[in-house]
């Protein structure tokens, strides 16, 4: 209320003023003194309606004063009181038709920020297409975006509630419910509280709260607009997305067992021409049948490898399986794996190369053995016959890291990553023929990645080197850190 006063005696004030300053002049009459009050009554609206209708009277009281006869207050001719009431009749309409062209000059520019605003919440909500993102953040986006004391939102499809970080929390979890369930918009004009309900595709989806000081309920209700939008895009977004993680797994099922497939047939064959022999009149020698009998065993051994790799893609792949971590030495765990793929690596010669008294890992054994083996399958695949496979291991830090090295062709460098991926068969493969369904080095990857280790592949001169990395046991790391030769 004070600053309205201190704006109305302003106003008469400077009125007076200029009044008083016009008179002083005799180049002046009552003509051009009427157009200067005018411009300064025009001035003054800017200020408000109240402002300009106060300096009209006190220009129309001292217009008659100064510049109508007779001297002082009083007016004598019908033509006097005529021009008189003109001159008050337009200042005041003037004044007034001023303050309304700021009036909606500030509600436009009022609406064009409220629609910069509302293309900002709607450019980040509609950009997302993650629901879980788009609901965690929302809240916070409005209240950053219009400046308002909270918000909140209730989606439906997932019973969650969510709220800005403000401290204040007002908006009852119990009416947005309400509203989301009814369908109807509450407003507390009091509190300052907008509940609107959330629409998306004609369907209830949610609701969302809204506490403001002083807010526009049709600004509320654009808000809500944008908000069911954003909502209703970042579902159906993440049901397409559910959708197609459905159809690639079945496709990734389909190629599979079609490679699983393919794989068994060609042991199986040959076991069954071996077993023909030994089974016929035309058995051969004794080498010739040991010969058979060995191929034979080979193709078991290959085809309980191949088996074993696609069932433990499928448990990991289903999170069926479970760690048994223990305490265990890695040398074990290498060489009961070179004893059991021996077969495998008939014809190439092994070359271990171990540590001294390596500190024992946290790991599931069968796992970590599953692993090994996989990757000695595919250093004998891809390794000349005759040629040597190298098998070392050493500490690094709270860490023992095992290396497997073939000879053969190197890896190129777009192919380092991505043969780890199921199903990737590297260009040496295909245009080899060598057998193999791309499982292995994949489920070789997920096994040591369960066990927060890693798995990588080095390039050499003449053949690749994979290395895998397993954590030391807790004790062993504690003992570690509480040497002198480790601080």
């Amino acid at each position: 209320m004070f600053p309205r006063v201190v704006r109305i005696a302003t106003s008469v004030i400077l009125t007076g003023l200029v009044i008083v300053a016009v008179s002083r002049f005799s180049i002046f009459n009552e003509t051009t003194a009427a157009l200067i009050l005018i411009l300064e009554i025009l001035f003054i609206s800017t200020w408000g309606r109240t402002e300009a209708f106060a300096a009209a009277i006190v220009a129309g009281l001292g217009l008659d004063y100064f510049f109508l006869p007779p001297s002082g207050l009083g007016i004598s001719r019908p033509d006097q009181i005529i021009e008189f009431g003109t001159f008050v009749v337009i200042a005041l309409a003037m004044g007034y038709a001023t303050n309304q062209m700021k009036a909606h000059r500030v509600e436009a520019i009022a609406h064009r920020e409220w629609a910069e605003k509302l293309q900002k919440l709607g450019n980040a909500l509609l950009g997302s297409e993650d629901a879980e993102s788009v609901i965690s953040r929302l809240p916070d986006c409005i209240v950053q975006t219009f400046g308002i004391a909270e918000a909140a939102l209730y989606d439906q499809p997932t019973a969650r509630f969510v709220r800005s970080s403000s401290q204040a929390s007002v908006i009852p979890e119990d009416k947005l419910r309400e509203v989301a369930l009814l369908g109807e918009s509450f407003v507390d004009p009091a509190s300052g509280i907008f509940l609107l309900p959330l629409r998306a595709a004609g369907k209830l989806a949610g609701s969302l709260g809204i506490k403001a000081e002083a807010c526009i309920e049709d600004l509320v209700n654009q808000i809500a607009y944008i908000v069911s939008a954003g909502l209703a895009k970042a579902h159906a977004a993440e049901k397409e997305m559910t959708a197609e993680v459905a159809r690639r797994a079945d496709e990734l099922k389909s190629a599979v067992l079609d490679a699983l497939v393919h794989e068994i047939k060609s042991p199986l064959a040959s076991m069954n021409v071996a077993a023909s022999v030994l089974l016929s009149s035309q058995r051969g020698s004794e080498a010739q049948q040991s010969e058979l009998l060995g191929a034979i065993k080979r193709d078991i051994n290959r085809l309980n490898h191949q088996i074993d790799e696609a069932v433990c893609m499928a448990q990991i792949r289903s999170g069926e399986f479970s760690l048994d971590r223990k305490p265990n030495c890695v040398n074990d765990i290498i060489f009961d794996s070179l004893a059991e793929v021996a077969v495998l690596l008939a014809g190439r010669s092994i070359q271990t190369d171990f540590e001294e008294s390596l500190p024992t890992v946290d790991c599931d054994a069968p796992m970590i053995k599953h692993a090994v083996k996989a990757l000695l399958d595919n250093a004998a695949k891809y390794s000349r016959p005759g040629s040597t496979v190298k098998v070392s291991g050493r500490s690094v830090g709270y860490q023992v890291v095992v290396s497997i090295t073939n000879t053969g062709r190197a890896l190129a460098d777009d192919e380092i990553e991505r043969i780890f991926e199921k199903l990737y068969r590297g260009r040496q493969a295909c245009a080899s023929g060598v057998p193999g369904t791309g499982l292995g080095l994949a489920s070789a990857k997920s096994i040591l990645e369960a066990h927060n280790g890693r798995i990588w592949a080095t390039p050499e001169p003449e053949g690749n080197t994979f290395h895998f990395s397993l954590l030391i046991t807790k004790e062993v790391r504690d003992e570690c850190c509480s040497s002198p030769d480790r601080r």
